[in-house]
């Protein structure tokens, strides 16, 4: 199943400060997915940059490890996607 990557940011920790600048573990990531494109406009180099930072997390779903890529949707207009994504992910 195709899946776009909606947004991602820190997931907040009950056990550090919100504003700690050290973290005592490797920090963490919420990723949202969508069935639809969310764009991210700019030069090829920003896009890619989002998803090489997603690659390097080592994403994954159950057994399922994502592999991100960048999809031109249209001049200077792009999104990351997962192409192998599992249906019961929650997208």
């Amino acid at each position: 199943m195709t899946v776009y990557v909606a947004g991602y940011r820190l997931k907040p920790r009950e056990d550090e400060p919100a504003n700690s600048q050290y973290f005592a573990k490797p920090p963490e990531y919420q990723i949202h997915y969508s069935e639809k494109p969310e764009c991210i406009t700019g030069a090829l180099e920003f896009a890619d940059k989002h998803c090489d930072f997603l690659n390097a997390m080592r994403v994954h779903v159950g057994q399922h490890y994502c592999q991100f890529e960048v999809e031109k949707l249209e001049e200077s207009r792009y999104a990351i996607v997962c192409k192998s994504h599992p249906e019961r992910a929650g997208a």
